[in-house]
Formats: structure tokens, sequence, C-alpha cells
């Protein structure tokens, strides 16, 4: 592997670990699919048992960048050992780095506002 082609993985590893963080931690996707889901089950196990489940104190855990990106760091570097050198892992990986790229980008651009945050709606 050529140190353009390492330079390249590197930054996608870095990319795709952000935009997977970003994704579990602040992302109306996470929330729908990981956050919500995870207090649903332990207030389901709370009205079932009267006490919360052993693992709720971890679901502060889905909030946490750092923690969140533990986790996230482990899973993009055990691809990337496994699948790294094709073409379909630089796919996948490139597409999570240019949507955390824009993503920024275009909030920078509009101010930072998110077109469905009522906050931002004109008065």
């Amino acid at each position: 592997m050529t140190r353009l082609e390492q330079a390249l993985d590197a930054a996608l590893v870095v990319g795709a670990t952000a935009r997977l963080t970003r994704l579990v931690t602040t992302d109306d996707l996470g929330e729908w699919w990981i956050r919500d889901p995870a207090f649903q089950v332990a207030n389901w196990h709370m009205i079932r048992t009267g006490e919360l489940p052993w693992w709720d104190k971890y679901r502060s855990g889905l909030s946490c960048p750092h923690c969140v990106s533990f986790h996230a760091a482990w899973i993009v570097l055990a691809s990337h050992a496994m699948f790294g050198r094709t073409r379909l892992w630089r796919f996948g990986a490139g597409a999570l780095t240019l949507s955390f790229i824009v993503g920024h980008l275009s909030a920078h651009i509009d101010g930072g506002s998110q077109p469905d945050d009522p906050s931002q709606d004109d008065a």
C-alpha cells in the first residue's frame, strides 16, 4: 500500500468514526433508532418490575461523544482490518466521511440552523 493510500485510509477511518459517533449521539436517526428504543425498553422494564434494569446507567453513554466514539472507532478499525483494501470499504467509509464534512459545511453556510428547528422560525 502506498503512502497516499495509507493517508487516504487514515482520513477515511477518522471521518467514518466521526460520522458514526454523531449518528448515535446527535442525529435524529440516532434518536429514533438507538436512544429512544433504549429508553423505551428501560421504561418498560421499570413499569414491569418496579426497578431500573442493571444496564440503565449505560443509557447516558449513548449521548456521550467520547463513549460512543470508542465503540465507533473499534468497529471502523475492525472493518478496515478485514476489508480496508477493497473498493466497497472505501466507498462506505468515504460516504460516511463525506456526509460528516458536507453536513458541517451545510450547517455553517446556513448559519447553524436546521430546517425543522422551531427556534429558527420567523416571527
